[in-house]
């Protein structure tokens, strides 16, 4: 059975060298599926795939034309060429009865086919500050969250459709291997693309009520357009650093206490408290609304910096959002030793926002 699977370089020598190299590449790729926006390179690993199991372009072009001269086996997915050496592992090494090789190549085969699939839904643009608000917003029961991230899913949807083809294999279940070759890649495709749509549902509609856009070639963008995808990906930086790195600055803090008449101890304490990782996702909407009040890459300039605080202090909304309440809401949630309800909110939401405009502009917006 699956006599067309062939593998040129199948001395034991070369199967512990390819299995050195795709177990370490398998944990390194999946250890990046729970990045944002995360898309495997594949071509990066071709030249050194290519030359571990000697299925050069030309033994690929003789696998497939083993099979019969059907337009399903001509579907994209199948057929590209990167898939197809995946492919012709995973079967050469079910027949050679490997099965930690051949899971290893199932792994690797969707991880591309995830990768494929976010390129999909996100051909040019993805806003990873989006993606991990929709991510948090997913259904309890939706299988990222119950497998606790993406990564893990993967290895959960790989463990069951790989079990299931390998029952099927020692049963003898098995009346068209072409179709079951075909049936194996497309069903655990469908189920990561099941998986996603969700998530990029969620994201969609986000990036819709941000007034962004996606899905369009840079080359079509506008000098605005350009301007806000700049500001979006600081506005990533900005928040990694305060919330994951927990950088401070304390110069900054003595300016927004200052301004905003907060003792020194109390400025400290609050900026300690959002440069934590769970802080982050509040951190990034406050920066979104901020900038929807006014473009942050204005705000180098003090009186368009000024001019945003002042509109904030004035609760103006944005889509569904009184920003000053929000923000003010935000700070109450902060664990310090101050019992912040006996503190002018407006002196609260006041230093932040001084801090976090000032945070941007000083180091980011020169």
């Amino acid at each position: 059975m699956f006599n067309i699977a062939k593998l040129p370089k199948d001395s034991d020598e070369n199967i512990s060298k390819l299995s050195r190299y795709v177990v370490k590449m398998v944990g390194f790729e999946l250890g990046n599926l729970n990045r944002p926006c995360n898309k495997l390179k594949f071509v990066i690993y071709w030249k050194d795939l290519v030359y571990l199991t000697g299925l050069t372009p030309k033994e690929l072009d003789i696998f497939i034309s083993e099979f019969p001269d059907k337009p399903i086996y001509k579907y994209r997915p199948f057929v590209d060429k990167y898939n197809l050496l995946i492919v012709e592992c995973i079967f050469y090494f079910i027949k050679m009865k490997n099965y930690d090789m051949a899971k290893n190549f199932y792994y690797l085969l969707a991880i591309k086919y995830y990768s494929n699939i976010v390129s999909k839904f996100f051909p040019k643009y993805c806003y990873p500050q989006i993606w991990r608000l929709a991510l948090d917003r997913l259904s309890f029961k939706h299988l990222f969250k119950q497998k606790d991230g993406i990564g893990n899913a993967i290895l959960y949807l790989v463990d069951e459709e790989f079990n299931k083809k390998i029952e099927a294999v020692s049963k003898n279940k098995i009346d068209d291997e072409f179709n079951f070759i075909f049936q194996t890649c497309m069903s655990l495709r469908h189920r990561i693309a099941q998986s996603f749509k969700p998530l990029a549902q969620i994201c969609y509609k986000m990036i819709e009520d941000e007034g962004m856009t996606a899905g369009e070639s840079n080359d079509d963008l506008t000098d605005t357009q350009e301007d806000d995808t700049n500001v979006l990906n600081i506005i990533d930086k900005v928040t990694f650093n305060i919330c994951v790195y927990s950088q401070k600055d304390i110069k900054l803090i003595k300016i927004a206490c200052k301004k905003s008449g907060l003792k020194q101890e109390l400025g400290n304490m609050i900026v300690n408290e959002i440069s934590k990782p769970d802080r982050r996702e509040n951190i990034h909407l406050i920066y979104l609304l901020l900038n929807k009040i006014v473009s942050l890459k204005l705000i180098g300039n003090e009186k368009e910096r000024l001019a945003l605080v002042r509109k904030v202090n004035a609760n103006v909304n944005v889509h569904t959002y009184k920003v000053k309440d929000f923000i003010k809401n935000f700070i109450l949630t902060l664990s310090t030793d101050y019992t912040l309800k006996t503190i002018d909110p407006n002196q609260l939401v006041i230093f932040l926002t001084h801090y976090l405009t000032l945070y941007y502009t000083i180091r980011y917006n020169k």
